[in-house]
């Protein structure tokens, strides 16, 4: 006898149920609890070998009959009985018809369900789990029921049909597999036999946006039909067949399953012995996610089982919230499309516009980024603007000789007819000429083109001609030394507005040839205004120039500094790889801002350095995370939105390190693929991107902007547009196996994870 204290009462029921040994009959287990005088509670252990869900509310039936003193009713059919016609299916071919229904349904490539996680997944699968309750209330219980009925489908079929939406809504993915359990007792006579009877089945489904949730409907039906005409070939059979890559972290087939239960087990009473059902959590999660149904005098109960290794309880409680709000657009409106069906809350709604997206600052939006140059070059005129590489030796040029001399390159650029929006290519290896050219097409009004002197000469006769460009400055080996006589020093008169062009990078698609990102001087101000104050960087930092001149990166490595009053290092080609060497550049020439790509960067952190106080990394996924003195930055952004979308701080390592927030008046938002709406928290979509940051689109591609950038803003009405960063060239299935698209997901605190999920997607989230 115990006190009654289900904690105690918990520990003793875990105690009693554990692993039977096959070998050794009875495969059952009885206990008797007594918590007090007149109270008792019974345990009973049974392996599902020789039990299943029908035969526990037999047994209750049984042993309530028995404890009356009745006498049980004669079996006609017993299990040995049911496993001998079983076994004839097979040896007389009967199953045959049955096997090649299942092996046809699952010929092609299986789908992989790609819930958004909490937790990285276990390389073994856990069985750890946990379960939550929720109720559906009689009323939308009847009406699941009364529209099924309209199209001659079930109320399981209702029920399974939302739950493919809503698994298919969180995960973003139009090809669904759900396990189920069917009981298996095809024969009346089975009903009263206790036995393992029951079969899992694999349904497949595809919820695509396009249908209307009516015609889904049918669609499960007529699916679900199908396999209950053939649920006696045996699942462990069809795994055995199939072509399914074997995953130790996850089941075979699927890694969700559906069930509706019908047995809601009563209290029952006879004279003296009162029974009912005593409520344990058993703490066993076979499956990533599992929901249990159970219709009851009062509505719906819905149990939603989780392996607690891959989600908190909150998710699981936002699940339920997805799937409450899709049966509700349902009833509302059953000839709803799929794609249209809203999950998101208007809490959710409200902390992503207003929250999340808080990043509105003020930046000098009517000056260009070389006007900011040249008032920085006046305050510090003698202090070291680059250094570079000359003929083996190591130059450097003030900011007052590198304003100078790009006026003097700027004269001559005007004299040949540069002015505003024209579009000037400069070829050149990385150094000091290459800054100087920079500055003077844009002091000439121009934007410039960047072109790597290694690129094939098919790309870059197609550049040339693609952007039209007026001039291309090829040779600047002597522009560092031009005439120091007082010649064109002053100042171009200023033709170029915030809102002409800077410069113009050529991406490479995925196909086809590659596309010029036009970007404006407004966008590159903004960043260099964001990058200086979230790094505080000052005129006493000492920073590097890493990346090639047709990379955008490069952008963001010269100008937050020029502007700032900062010295910029050109890192030579001859040390880029070698991180030793890099390591001594760094602590020699006192670097204290560096941007490293992700995979050098990761073999960067193994190195001692000294100097560095921040060090910058973006391009890929970063998956390490070194301590050191200085601090890291993990940054992403595509080329259209001016280098650097969001930042994060990574200060400790990270199952998967987060990409961090939006830039200071930038906004990100995770849409759907079906009519680009506001995703919840927590859901896969299409990365939105809008703000001062955005491109003006792409040259000479009206179609491909505007399918990109022509996007009904949500958050800025009139100055902003925004962008998709992932669309594909076809528009169709977009995140398949492709390694150039991009999905999101937008957690509890604003932040962007990014994670590479099975295949080759890339998929990004917040927490």
């Amino acid at each position: 006898q115990i006190p009654n204290h289900k904690l105690q009462i918990t520990k003793i029921i875990e105690s009693f149920v554990r692993a039977f040994d096959l070998s050794k009959a009875p495969l059952l287990r009885v206990g008797l609890i007594k918590v007090e005088d007149m109270r008792q509670i019974l345990m009973v252990d049974m392996h599902h070998i020789i039990s299943d869900g029908v035969s526990i509310g037999i047994f209750l039936k049984e042993f309530m009959a028995l404890y009356g003193e009745e006498s049980l009713p004669e079996i006609s059919i017993h299990y040995k009985d049911f496993s001998q016609w079983h076994n004839q299916l097979f040896a007389t071919g009967k199953i045959k018809k049955q096997e090649e229904y299942w092996l046809r349904e699952f010929a092609e490539e299986i789908p992989v369900l790609n819930l958004p996680l909490d937790f990285v997944r276990p390389r073994v699968q856990s069985f750890e789990g946990n379960s939550l309750h929720f109720e559906i209330n009689r009323t939308d219980t009847v009406r699941l029921n009364q529209l099924a009925a309209k199209q001659e489908a079930t109320l399981y079929m209702m029920l399974l049909a939302l739950f493919n939406i809503m698994l298919s809504k969180v995960s973003g993915q139009d090809e669904i597999v759900v396990g189920t359990a069917v009981a298996g007792r095809r024969n009346a006579e089975l009903q009263q036999t206790i036995g393992m009877f029951v079969n899992t089945l694999a349904l497949k489904n595809f919820p695509r946006g396009y249908k209307t949730f009516g015609q889904f409907l049918e669609q499960v039906k007529q699916r679900t039909l199908a396999a209950l005409e053939n649920q006696d070939y045996p699942f462990e059979e069809l795994v055995d067949q199939v072509n399914v890559t074997r995953d130790t972290s996850r089941n075979p087939l699927f890694d969700v399953m559906f069930v509706l239960e019908n047995i809601d087990l009563p209290e029952l009473e006879l004279a003296g012995l009162k029974l009912r059902p005593y409520e344990f959590e058993n703490r066993i999660a076979k499956f990533d996610l599992t929901m249990i149904s159970i219709e009851t005098a009062d509505g719906l109960r819905v149990v939603l089982e989780y392996c607690t290794k891959l989600f908190k309880e909150s998710t699981i409680e936002r699940f339920f919230q997805y799937f409450n709000a899709t049966l509700r657009a349902v009833l509302e409106n059953p000839g709803i499309k799929i794609g249209t069906i809203e999950i998101i809350s208007e809490e959710d709604k409200h902390r992503i516009m207003e929250e999340f997206n808080n990043t509105s600052t003020e930046f000098p939006m009517n000056k260009t980024i070389h006007k900011l140059f040249e008032e920085q070059a006046k305050k510090t005129s003698d202090s070291i603007a680059v250094v570079g590489a000359h003929e083996l030796h190591e130059i450097s040029i003030t900011f007052r000789e590198l304003n100078k001399k790009s006026n003097q390159l700027a004269h001559l650029l005007r004299e040949r007819g540069v002015l505003a929006d024209d579009i000037v290519g400069i070829m050149v290896e990385r150094s000091v000429e290459m800054i100087i050219g920079i500055l003077a097409i844009l002091k000439a009004g121009g934007a410039y083109l960047a072109i790597e002197p290694e690129y094939p000469q098919e790309r870059i006769d197609y550049m040339l001609k693609d952007s039209g460009a007026k001039i291309l400055l090829s040779e600047l080996s002597r522009v560092s030394g031009l005439s120091k006589e007082p010649t064109h020093l002053t100042h171009l008169t200023h033709l170029t507005h915030p809102t002409h062009l800077c410069y113009i990078i050529y991406t490479s698609g995925t196909t086809g040839w590659p596309k010029g990102t036009l970007m404006e001087h407004r966008s590159l101000v903004n960043l260099c205004y964001w990058h200086n104050r979230y790094y505080g960087i000052t005129d006493r930092d000492h920073a590097t120039q890493y990346a090639g001149i047709g990379f955008d990166a490069s952008v963001w490595e010269i100008f937050p500094y020029l502007v700032k009053g900062a010295a910029v290092h050109i890192i030579t080609e001859s040390i880029k790889l070698d991180i030793d060497v890099l390591n001594d550049y760094y602590e020699q020439h006192n670097i204290t801002v560096s941007f490293l790509p992700t995979q050098l960067c990761e073999q960067f952190m193994e190195k001692n350095n000294k100097s560095l106080r921040a060090l910058l990394t973006g391009g890929d996924k970063l998956r390490r995370f070194v301590k050191k003195d200085y601090d890291l930055y993990n940054n992403y952004g595509p080329t259209e939105n001016t280098v650097v979308t969001t930042a994060f701080a990574v200060d400790k390592p990270y199952h998967n390190i987060p990409i961090g927030t939006p830039i200071h008046n930038n906004c990100i938002f995770i849409l759907n693929t079906y009519d680009l709406k506001l995703q919840p928290i927590g859901v896969w979509g299409e990365l939105c991107i809008t703000g001062a940051s955005l491109a003006r689109g792409y040259l000479n591609n009206p179609e491909l902007t505007k399918e990109k950038f022509q996007i009904p803003n949500p958050k800025f009405q009139t100055n902003y547009k925004l962008q998709i960063t992932n669309k594909s060239e076809t528009g169709k299935n977009k995140f398949q196996n492709k390694p150039f698209n991009e999905k999101f997901l937008q957690g509890s605190r604003g932040r962007f994870f990014q994670k590479e999920p099975p295949g080759r997607r890339r998929l990004y989230k917040t927490g």
